[in-house]
């Protein structure tokens, strides 16, 4: 088995494997240090994640800028950010 993937790695972190995947990713664990290591990072990173406070929803104004420039766009140009941020 060759190293496992970021993907898999954080499914194996959020219990979402069916069993025959989790049993496989298992016994590569036990045998590989580097995916074993690269897992207690996903692990860390996760109980990072969980901590941060919830991010609070967007003001409307902001959010129908965002949608009628996104409809708009077919490509981003440099100002696409000043074009966002400023009020219509």
């Amino acid at each position: 088995m060759s190293h496992l993937s970021h993907d898999a790695l954080w499914a194996w972190a959020e219990g979402s494997t069916d069993e025959q995947a989790r049993a496989e990713a298992h016994s590569h664990l036990t045998s590989c240090e580097r995916c074993a290591q690269a897992l207690a990072d996903v692990q860390a990173a996760r109980g990072v994640l969980a901590a941060l406070p919830e991010v609070p929803p967007m003001p409307a104004g902001l959010a129908r800028r965002v949608g009628a420039h996104l409809a708009q766009a077919r490509e981003p140009s440099p100002s696409w950010l000043a074009a966002l941020l400023t009020p219509l």
